[in-house]
């Protein structure tokens, strides 16, 4: 057989393959090699492994802590302003078919768990930007925050 040719095993369908190819077993008896997780993306999916920045020993400072609200709050409007601009709305319940979403809602009204995951996100964002070993200045009063829509803005006036 020539080199990089396909084989057999690898042109065979993912659901015709025996099971001791098909299941995290063949992982862990490295049956599964990489050239047939390349023919077969089902196969791919079973040798992920994620393996994010490590930021367990990364310690913010309370100021930097307290970002994490505000960007949690900011990941929730990016995102529903792209849903909205696909023409997604509110409804009581996610449909796909009526692109309809019950997050689509000011992010102060979303159900505490949505809040967590958005805090989550956003505070593992800033742990692997110091991991990275960048640093955050905050800019003088008066600084960047201060548009339309701004944070500070929007919280000064009331």
């Amino acid at each position: 057989m020539k080199a990089g040719a396909p084989t057999e095993r690898e042109k065979t369908p993912w659901l015709d393959l025996p099971e001791e190819f098909r299941s995290k077993r063949a992982i862990e008896l490295e049956t599964l090699s990489t050239e047939l997780a390349v023919s077969h993306p089902e196969e791919s999916a079973l040798l992920y492994k994620p393996e994010p920045v490590d930021t367990s020993k990364v310690q913010l400072n309370d100021e930097i802590l307290g970002l994490t609200e505000r960007l949690a709050e900011n990941a929730h409007e990016v995102w529903a302003q792209r849903r909205m601009a696909d023409g997604w709305r509110y409804g009581p319940r996610r449909d796909e078919a009526k692109k309809e979403h019950p997050s689509l809602v000011p992010y102060k009204d979303l159900p505490e768990e949505e809040k967590e995951y958005d805090r989550s996100a956003a505070l593992e964002t800033l742990k692997v930007l110091r991991a990275l070993g960048y640093r955050f200045d905050k800019a003088p009063q008066g600084g960047l925050d201060i548009g339309p829509g701004s944070y500070r803005k929007r919280y000064q006036d009331k």
